[in-house]
């Protein structure tokens, strides 16, 4: 990996567990965290470059905004640290794609 800061987002996302209410309500985003963990670990598993494009889609991020509108509270934290994390971990794992 480039640096440990990139290593340090891909674990936090592989330790993060999915918000309740992207499960209960939104269970279609669930194959982004599949994605995301997937090509992580080969990442940290020494895997240099990997083929990896865009997967979170505007859809999806249009998904991720109405469950954080329609959240309270501590509900409404997980999902936004979550979805920034998943973000966050999508941007890394475009650092290190052959498909660039």
């Amino acid at each position: 990996m480039k640096n440990k800061t990139h290593e340090f987002i891909i674990k936090a996302f592989l330790a993060s567990r999915i918000p309740p209410a992207v499960k209960k309500e939104s269970f279609e985003l669930i194959s982004i965290d599949s994605v995301l963990a997937g090509y992580g670990t080969k990442l940290l598993e020494g895997e240099k470059d990997i083929d990896f494009q865009y997967i979170i889609t505007k859809e999806d991020k249009n998904a991720f905004s109405e469950l954080i509108n329609h959240a309270e509270g501590h509900m409404k934290s997980e999902i936004i640290i979550y979805y920034r994390l998943a973000v966050l971990t999508e941007e890394v794992l475009l650092q290190y794609s052959t498909s660039n």
